[in-house]
Parts: structure tokens; C-alpha cells; sequence
């Protein structure tokens, strides 16, 4: 009896004990949806093929990308620090992007600027090194563009369009380059770039408001049921005995 009594208010526990796992899984589902809605920057290496035609170029996949999300795109080149590459001066440097159904979404010509950077080459004894010391180059092709696509195609093109290929000894007008990526830097705005300052913050924040609020809907539909009181049942004692003090009182 005791425990057909308490058998309203053990289904509700027993539902809160089964959803409770699900609670938690949905809940990092959650966090998991922001972090990965965070907007990041990218970078793709970049390999020049020499040889295929007028000027350097590379055919890139730029993949993973926010639809809606504004990118700074930008070259960076490491060139080695040779006579060659000094006297080639200053080159063009060309983009073009566009989604895989030949939509053109960007298309630009930048010119490089100077070096900003010399590094020493890579030695214990500088003397005996007979590697040349490399330049870093950043050169800033478009600013806050929106790709509108997850997946695109770029293609790049560096060094000089005109017809004078060769100076002083033969030397050809293409730059050598050591190392190149094309780099994307996100420039979130509104809410996104709150999320961007504090991603974990936001992720973990995200995690515990879905299982409370989740864990309040659950418990304001079951909290009544476990709040209801059972009807009390008289017993067979007190129901024989009210029996004779009626015959007592009608005999």
C-alpha cells in the first residue's frame, strides 16, 4: 500500500533521472554550436607554379569560411634577401575569388610595399651559412569582404605584367619566393565580436543557460503531479467500526 502511494511521485523522479543525461548532452551540443559559430581567421599555403605561363601563379580552395562573416585578406611572402629579387622593385600582386558556380566575388591588384622584416638565416655559425637572410612581406589586398559562400576558389598571381623579363645579367623578372600563405583575419561585428573576445566564456555560458532553462520547463511540468496529495483511504478498522456503532444506535 505504502508503495502504491508513492508511486505518483516516483514516476516524475524517475523521468527527471532519465532526462537529466539528455539534459547534459543537448547542453553541450549547445556550447558546441556557439564555439564552432565563432568566426575565424584562416590561412591556406600558397604554391607558385613557374614556368605555365606570363607570371607566378598559384589555384587555391579556400574551405570553412562564414557566409556572412567579414574577412581583411591579406599575402605573406618570406623571399630570400637576393640581388635578384632587390632589382626586380616593386611587383603587382593579383586575386581573384569566386565561388564553384563562376560567381566572381573579388578581384583585385595590389602593389607590394617594402620589407618588414629581416630575419638572420637559420645557422649556429653565421659565417658558414651559405642560406641568405629572408624577408617577411605582408601585403594587404582587400578589406571586410563577405564571401557569401562556405567554399570558394582564388586564384593568385604575383610579380610583372610588362614585357621587360629579363635585366642586368638575365636575370628573370619572377620573384623567388621561400614561402607563401594567403591569410584571412575575421572582423566580427555586433554580437559575434563579443563572442570572438571571450569564444570558452560564451560556449560555457551558452551550455549552463540551455540545461537551466531546459531543467526549469522540465521541472514546472512535472513539479505539480509530485505536489499532488493522495485521497485517503479509510481502513477496515475504522469502517468496522463506524458498522456497530450504527447497529448500536439503530438496534
Amino acid at each position: 500500500m505504502r508503495l502504491k502511494a508513492l508511486y505518483p511521485k516516483l514516476v516524475p523522479l524517475f523521468i527527471c533521472l532519465g532526462a537529466l543525461p539528455v539534459l547534459v548532452l543537448f547542453s553541450l551540443v549547445a556550447g558546441w554550436t556557439v564555439w564552432d559559430s565563432i568566426a575565424e581567421g584562416w590561412s591556406v599555403p600558397v604554391y607558385l607554379q613557374y614556368g605555365e605561363g606570363t607570371l607566378p601563379h598559384s589555384e587555391l580552395e579556400i574551405s570553412s569560411l562564414a557566409t556572412n562573416q567579414p574577412y581583411d585578406i591579406s599575402l605573406h611572402l618570406t623571399i630570400p634577401a637576393t640581388e635578384a629579387n632587390y632589382a626586380i622593385g616593386n611587383f603587382m600582386t593579383s586575386l581573384t575569388m569566386s565561388t564553384y558556380r563562376n560567381t566572381t566575388i573579388v578581384d583585385v591588384r595590389r602593389p607590394t610595399e617594402k620589407a618588414l622584416v629581416v630575419l638572420p638565416a637559420p645557422s649556429f655559425i653565421p659565417f658558414m651559412s651559405r642560406t641568405p637572410r629572408l624577408i617577411e612581406m605582408s601585403v594587404p589586398l582587400i578589406s571586410s569582404v563577405i564571401t557569401g559562400s562556405a567554399r570558394v576558389r582564388a586564384r593568385l598571381e604575383l610579380g610583372r605584367k610588362d614585357n621587360w623579363r629579363s635585366l642586368g645579367n638575365g636575370e628573370g623578372r619572377e620573384l623567388s619566393v621561400y614561402a607563401a600563405s594567403l591569410r584571412g583575419k575575421a572582423r566580427p561585428q555586433g554580437l559575434r565580436r563579443l563572442l570572438s573576445a571571450f569564444p570558452l566564456s560564451s560556449s560555457v555560458a551558452a551550455s549552463v543557460a540551455f540545461f537551466v532553462v531546459s531543467g526549469l520547463v522540465l521541472s514546472g511540468f512535472l513539479l505539480p503531479s509530485m505536489l499532488l496529495r493522495e485521497p485517503k483511504v479509510k481502513s477496515e478498522e475504522d469502517t468496522t467500526g463506524q458498522y456497530f456503532k450504527f447497529n448500536m444506535l439503530t438496534g
